[in-house]
């Protein structure tokens, strides 16, 4: 049987995320929305491929 992961985001990751989107939709609201949904859409696939992502030691 295949394992099943799940995506969990650091809250310090969700705070940096927010962070850059905001700091681009000063710019441009709709490439902010546009990044956000890429970086999202990319970070949903993990579970499919855990070992894709970088694990951070201090988490």
């Amino acid at each position: 049987m295949k394992q099943v992961y799940k995506v969990i985001w650091a809250e310090i990751a969700e705070n940096d995320l927010q962070t850059i989107v905001s700091y681009i939709a000063e710019d441009s609201v709709s490439r902010a929305l546009q990044i956000l949904r890429k970086i999202t859409k990319s970070a949903s696939k993990l579970y499919q491929a855990p070992m894709r992502g970088r694990i951070i030691p201090e988490l």
